[in-house]
C-alpha cells in the first residue's frame, strides 16, 4: 500500500514542476530593483534663487526686516542626487557679521517640500525666510545659499550663490 503523502507519484511531479516553472517566471519580477546609473562621471547641479535680487519688507514698528525666497536646484547631466542641507546664511554688508541663518537637512526637506533628491535632469524647489534686523534699521544685506548634494555616484557636490537683499522700489 502507498502512503497518501508520498510524493513520488506522477501528480506531484506534475505540480513540482509547474511550481519551479511559476518561480522561476515571478521571482525575478518580485524583486527586481535594479537601477541603471548613467556613463556619467558626477552630477551638475545648478544653485538658483528666486527672485534675485530678494525684495526686503521691513516692520515699521520693530525694524524687523523679511523676505522670502525660493532655493532652485536643477540637476543637468543626468545623475541623480540627494540633498544633505540647504542653508542659507544672512550677512550685514557694512560689518560682515552675520545675522540670521536657516537651515534644512534632508530630513527636514522631506518634512517641508516632500523630498530630498533630484532625479536625474529634475528639479527640486525648496521655499524659504530670511528674517533679520541690522543695527541702524537698514534693509539691504547679502544672503548666501549653500547647498550640499551627494550624487548617485558617491560624489559630494557643494554649491554656494551670493544674493542680495533689497527693499522694494
Amino acid at each position: 500500500m502507498r502512503n497518501m503523502f508520498d510524493c513520488r507519484g506522477p501528480r506531484w511531479r506534475g505540480l513540482g514542476l509547474t511550481a519551479v516553472v511559476l518561480a522561476a517566471i515571478l521571482l525575478p519580477a518580485c524583486n527586481d530593483s535594479t537601477t541603471n546609473i548613467p556613463d556619467v562621471p558626477r552630477a551638475v547641479i545648478l544653485v538658483t534663487v528666486d527672485p534675485n535680487p530678494v525684495i526686503g519688507t521691513q516692520n515699521v514698528l520693530t525694524g524687523s526686516v523679511s523676505g522670502a525666497y525660493v532655493v532652485q536646484l536643477r540637476e543637468l547631466a543626468g545623475l541623480g542626487v540627494t540633498v544633505n542641507f540647504v542653508s542659507a546664511i544672512v550677512f550685514d554688508p557694512e560689518t560682515g557679521l552675520q545675522v540670521s541663518t536657516s537651515y534644512f537637512d534632508s530630513a527636514n526637506l522631506k518634512v517641508f517640500v516632500g523630498s530630498d533628491r533630484v532625479e536625474p535632469g529634475g528639479e527640486l524647489d525648496v521655499t524659504q525666510t530670511a528674517s533679520y534686523t541690522l543695527p541702524d534699521f537698514r534693509v539691504n544685506a547679502d544672503l548666501v545659499v549653500n547647498v550640499q548634494v551627494i550624487d548617485d555616484q558617491g560624489n559630494l557636490i557643494n554649491q554656494s550663490v551670493l544674493v542680495r537683499i533689497v527693499p522694494p522700489e
